[in-house]
């Protein structure tokens, strides 16, 4: 997409303000900062049209009479790029006739009825289905065994973290308070939602019960509801509130949270349930029924409780247990804090699929023109005839990966599964083992339990792909792998695959760089008033990142002018509990600490709290720093340079090939010259801004970096084929 401006239409049959629009509304902020516009056009307004143009979408059209017709016109009429259709199959049929681009059809129902509304000619029609989940697409093949697997592409609901997070304003008097979020819908099961709760009211006369509720309702809904809340023993702890917009339900969850209390969800089936997403994020622990993907977001006993629907006795028990147990509710609360694969939420950051789902459109738009399409390599389709390439990742840690498994999952040539260890050698043998004879190849994620695994049992005909990061050369797994079974190791710098080549010299030319993929499009946002003078060092965590010289930087830097400012973005070295137990780290981040604190530049030093938020984060960061030991790529750069920060690099024996040498530094001193160079140089400062971004985007961006993995995986299965 670079910097031209794109226009999305899309098209649904109702226009409320939860489900599909909130899909829509969660969406927004990747694609207007991609330069995407969006408008709308619905066949009925059940309130939500001033909350979408509210929320940024252009024009929202209202149109009841012709509403497949008027939708398919509307598209063609306005040249839009593509059109996106929600679960109204009779939009397809509409779209065929009059309209010439991309139709993406999103199918987010849980319902099977709904479902079969469709038919799989209707979905083989669209150039392709969208769904926000594995157990949809599941479901989908299941219902339409006609319909292939390629055609269907998951993308998963996008959370706006910046306002679904556990700070910020709350709603006030929610002391203990016991949620309930739905629509007064069958299959959200509702009735069961209330029955449980006001049995539990019942059990623990301090708490309250608070349901929240959207979509339509009816005189069958409505009035079931109001009896069942007047018990006189609870009717005065009881609260039902309609329809409130995203900044209000935000508040609502923390202060939800601030009270101590939790969230119940009763649903009887789900396609994704934004609902326990935005909750947890926002510090409410959850109690769920056990279907659709929901166990996806919910670790049962880890950051929730999982329970089966029409089991009330245990549904009690969990919520029980939370309101009794300080310990297990908090211990829960603080998952969400993690970047690590305890927390199942950080599958789901809005940055990861953000960036899957703007470089899904790319793909999906660039194909219906078409010359865009040539501009990759020429192997960009699979040989005629040829399956589609099936791929597995499997490892403990898959978020580095995450931008390339969304990027070959948009992809209607590539299918993408995933082999989840529990940690570096704990696995379920018979899963990998039935992944494994799936695969065309097998991509381990970190040169740890999960290569050597792999590289012992693979079948004949499967094909191995390491990618191996720094940490992995202090361990002894790369002298256990089997040899004649690694197809490609992948290193992320070209300095680094020289270190694997001397470490490992029987790989020879089969240890090869493809460099980390970096959302591009996400990071380009405009600078804030006073970036200029603001250093930026993102992760300053474990002590090779060297937070020490960063502070020397900042101290040097203040002599010259007062207005520098520091802003660390991560998590502090105390919410690292590998860091924090070595005594080593811990005495040189309280050493540092103390030095901050004592120091007169003290207020000039701002800790910014980890997050996915790294593209909100680097607008006001005029120079990104890296002063670390060693690194082996360091994404920070990679990222700062896409949103037009200047690099600031200690000199590393990675950088040259990866980053411009022009912006490495040998010592303190020199990196305070140059920074104060670069800021009074008298060539305006966006454009450097812009050349730095355009060679993030040359080098790194997700689209370029996905089509080097996906010629790189189609090689290795020609080569273990024959």
């Amino acid at each position: 997409m670079g910097n031209s401006r794109r226009r999305m239409l899309v098209a649904y049959l109702y226009c409320n303000r939860g489900g599909v629009t909130s899909v829509v509304k969660q969406r927004l902020r990747a694609l207007r900062a991609a330069e995407w516009e969006v408008d709308a056009i619905f066949f009925r307004d059940y309130g939500g049209a001033a909350d979408l143009r509210a929320a940024g979408v252009g024009e929202v059209r209202i149109q009841e009479r012709g509403f497949p017709t008027e939708a398919a016109r509307m598209a063609a009429e306005g040249a839009y790029d593509c059109l996106v259709v929600f679960d109204a199959p009779e939009v397809i049929g509409a779209a065929k006739e009059h309209y010439a681009g991309p139709v993406l059809y999103e199918i987010h129902t849980p319902i099977r009825a709904s479902l079969l509304k469709n038919s799989a000619e209707t979905l083989l029609q669209s150039d392709r289905v969208v769904v926000p989940s594995g157990w949809s697409k599941a479901w989908i093949l299941e219902e339409f065994p006609a319909v292939p697997a390629g055609k269907i592409a998951v993308m998963p609901n996008i959370v706006d973290e910046s306002l679904f997070q556990r700070r910020g304003p709350t709603r006030a008097e929610l002391e203990k308070t016991l949620l309930w979020v739905g629509k007064l819908s069958e299959y959200k099961n509702w009735k069961e939602g209330i029955r449980i709760g006001l049995s539990f009211l019942k059990e623990h006369r301090e708490w309250r019960f608070f349901i929240l509720t959207g979509g339509v309702y009816t005189p069958d809904t409505v009035g079931p509801l109001l009896r069942s809340l007047e018990d006189d023993e609870i009717a005065d702890r009881c609260t039902w509130v309609r329809d409130l917009d995203y900044p209000e339900m935000a508040r609502l969850y923390r202060g939800v949270a601030a009270g101590g209390g939790m969230l119940l969800s009763t649903s009887l089936r789900e396609s994704f349930c934004l609902v326990v997403h935005e909750a947890i994020r926002c510090g409410v622990p959850v109690v769920s029924t056990d279907v659709g993907p929901i166990p996806e977001a919910i670790r049962d006993g880890v950051n929730g409780f999982l329970y089966q629907p029409g089991d009330v006795r245990t549904a009690l028990a969990h919520l029980h247990a939370l309101a009794s147990e300080a310990a297990l509710r908090q211990a829960m609360v603080e998952t969400v804090s993690r970047d690590d694969a305890s927390n199942p939420l950080t599958a789901f950051s809005a940055a990861r699929l953000s960036a899957g789902y703007l470089s899904f459109l790319e793909g999906v738009v660039e194909k219906k023109e078409g010359p865009a399409e040539t501009a990759g390599p020429a192997s960009a389709s699979p040989p005629s005839g040829r399956t589609a390439l099936r791929v597995v990742f499997a490892g403990h840690d898959l978020k580095f990966a995450e931008p390339i498994m969304s990027g070959l999952r948009a992809r209607p040539d590539t299918e993408v599964r995933v082999d989840e260890w529990k940690g570096h050698q704990l696995h379920d043998q018979r899963v990998s083992r039935e992944l494994a004879e799936w695969a065309d190849v097998v991509v381990a994620e970190w040169c740890l339990g999960n290569a050597v695994w792999y590289s012992h049992n693979l079948p004949a005909g499967t094909g191995l792909v390491i990618r191996l990061h720094r940490v992995e050369l202090e361990t002894s797994y790369p002298e256990q792998l089997g040899a004649s079974r690694v197809s490609r190791v992948i290193a992320v710098s070209p300095h680094f695959a020289d270190l694997v080549r001397e470490r490992l010299p029987w790989l020879g030319q089969r240890a090869i760089y493809v460099p980390n993929a970096v959302p591009c499009a996400l990071l380009d946002k405009p600078k804030l008033s006073g970036s200029e003078f603001r250093l930026g060092l993102l992760g300053g965590v474990p002590k090779r990142k060297r937070l020490d010289l960063a502070l020397d930087i900042l101290e040097g830097l203040k002599t010259r002018d007062g207005r520098y400012l520091l802003s660390v973005k991560g998590k502090l070295a105390s919410e690292c509990p590998w860091v924090w137990e070595d005594a080593g780290e811990r005495g040189y981040f309280s050493e540092q600490m103390a030095r901050i604190n004592q120091a007169p530049w003290r207020d000039s030093v701002v800790f910014e709290p980890h997050g996915s938020d790294v593209d909100v984060w680097l607008r006001q960061i005029g120079f990104i720093l890296s002063p670390s030991d060693d690194e082996s790529f360091h994404l920070s750069v990679a990222e700062g340079m896409a949103s037009g920060a200047v690099p600031i690099i200690r000199a590393r024996a990675e950088v040259p090939g990866l980053y411009p040498v022009e912006y490495m530094y040998a010592d303190t001193r020199e990196a305070v010259d140059l920074i104060e160079r670069l800021r009074t140089d008298q060539a305006p400062p966006s454009s450097r801004s812009e050349r730095l971004k355009q060679l993030a985007r040359e080098r790194f961006d997700s689209p370029t970096v996905t089509r080097q993995w996906y010629d790189l995986l189609v090689a290795v299965r020609d080569e273990v084929t024959g």
